[in-house]
């Protein structure tokens, strides 16, 4: 952030009312060899999963058991790397704005969602709830990367939230696949669900409370403005 003739400037955004247009793009265009090596990883193991991890499964188990173990390879590595990009910013907070490794996070996470909304929209089409919840995860993810470079420290809280019950989530949405021909399957059901949505339950609701109170970020753009 500058000022430039009385007008505060931040990457691309001008606080006077002006913006400057020849930066618009500079962040988009910057992310992208991190988005395409983020989802090539994705895509790979996603294949992997359908044509040789999983391919004993029947045809109508094998695209949920793939995206189960793409969420298995974004979930708890996003919540160690989200933990350290938060550690590592001295001036963090709510309204701070968004740092390199921050903003790599965010890569890896929307890379993540596409491919996961893609596999949603292919087999699932008419699973309106989860394609509307990566939908809205992609526009918060997209527009704090792309468009108000702030509020990665809150987003990154709630990913961490989000993400750090996935590895139970995966295991008994795998388990409930296998329930029929597995007794450890189903045990597995009857003791995961009880153990972790509680947790995310009460510590999303407490801290979604917190990142809306957060305040302003600096200038006339608000990122939190509940």
């Amino acid at each position: 952030m500058r000022t430039k003739g009385g007008v505060m400037v931040y990457k691309g955004w001008s606080y006077g009312g002006r913006r400057r247009t020849e930066n618009s793009l500079i962040p988009l265009l910057s992310s992208i060899p991190n988005l395409l090596v983020f989802f090539s990883f994705y895509l790979t193991i996603y294949l992997l999963a359908h044509f040789l991890i999983f391919n004993n499964w029947t045809s109508k188990l094998r695209p949920e058991a793939a995206s189960c173990l793409i969420s298995y390879f974004h979930g708890s590595p996003a919540v160690f790397l989200a933990g350290k990009a938060l550690l590592s910013d001295q001036n963090r907070g709510f309204a701070s704005t968004n740092t390199t490794f921050q903003t790599l996070v965010l890569d890896y996470s929307i890379a993540y969602f596409l491919m996961d909304l893609i596999h949603y929209l292919l087999f699932y089409p008419s699973d309106i709830l989860f394609i509307a919840h990566h939908l809205a995860t992609l526009f918060v993810f997209m527009t704090c990367r792309f468009v108000v470079f702030h509020g990665a420290y809150a987003v990154l809280v709630l990913l961490i939230i989000a993400e750090v019950t996935s590895f139970c989530q995966n295991t008994w949405t795998l388990a409930c696949a296998r329930r029929k021909d597995s007794e450890f399957a189903d045990k597995v059901i009857l003791c995961e669900p009880c153990r972790f949505e509680p947790c995310r339950f009460v510590l999303a609701n407490s801290l979604t409370v917190k990142a809306c109170r957060a305040g302003p970020v600096t200038g006339r753009l608000r990122f939190s403005d509940c």
